[in-house]
């Protein structure tokens, strides 16, 4: 009866052992994995060319014509205008905007009196899939506007394929299709895994 109870002592400890050792291997295999991180250094960029005009001028989802367009701007109203990176033509600019808040939008380098000292990025990005519902920013943090589609505010369902770009203070810069088209924005990091 001793020896039984010895060989149930012993098999739950090998189980424990087991149990823990396996956690540990899946945990760090998690924290292994690294998302592309594309450095960049975001700088003021000068909208005296455009702040003479009433016109609304149209951001864009992505670096080309080929993305949704995310709103219409009238550029005497844009408080600040930063621009993080450019790629082609395009240049991500961070704004700030008295009726809607605060979003990074592409628009066109020509439409800037200069874009001199924003550096030019390529991204090579990974494939990956939304771990959740998860509701996508226009920046990275809670402070941006939340990504809305035909005035509603829209979630990423969990299971949806994406490809991240980069990483930025625990947000993963996306590209993503949605019912409209492709667009890229931000969505918390532990909301993604890779493909």
């Amino acid at each position: 009866m001793k020896d039984n109870r010895r060989i149930t002592v012993l098999l739950a400890v090998i189980s424990l052992f087991v149990i823990l050792v396996t956690a540990a291997f899946a945990e760090d295999a998690a924290e292994a994995f690294e998302w592309p991180n594309v450095e960049f250094t975001p700088e003021f960029i000068n909208l005296t060319k455009l702040k003479d005009t009433d016109s609304r001028r149209q951001a864009k989802g992505g670096p080309d014509e080929g993305y949704i367009d995310v709103g219409a701007f009238k550029p005497y109203k844009v408080n600040v205008a930063t621009g993080w990176f450019v790629e082609g033509d395009y240049v991500l600019t961070d704004i700030d905007y008295p009726t809607v808040g605060r979003r990074c939008v592409y628009f066109p380098t020509r439409w800037f009196d200069s874009v001199r000292g924003v550096e030019k990025v390529t991204f090579n990005g990974i494939s990956g899939e939304i771990g959740y519902d998860v509701t996508p920013y226009y920046g990275p943090g809670y402070e941006y506007d939340r990504f809305v589609l035909e005035n509603k505010e829209t979630m990423i369902t969990g299971g949806t394929s994406i490809e991240v770009l980069t990483e930025k203070d625990d947000w993963l810069f996306i590209e993503w299709f949605c019912p409209q088209g492709a667009v890229r924005l931000w969505v918390p990091a532990d909301a993604v895994t890779a493909d």
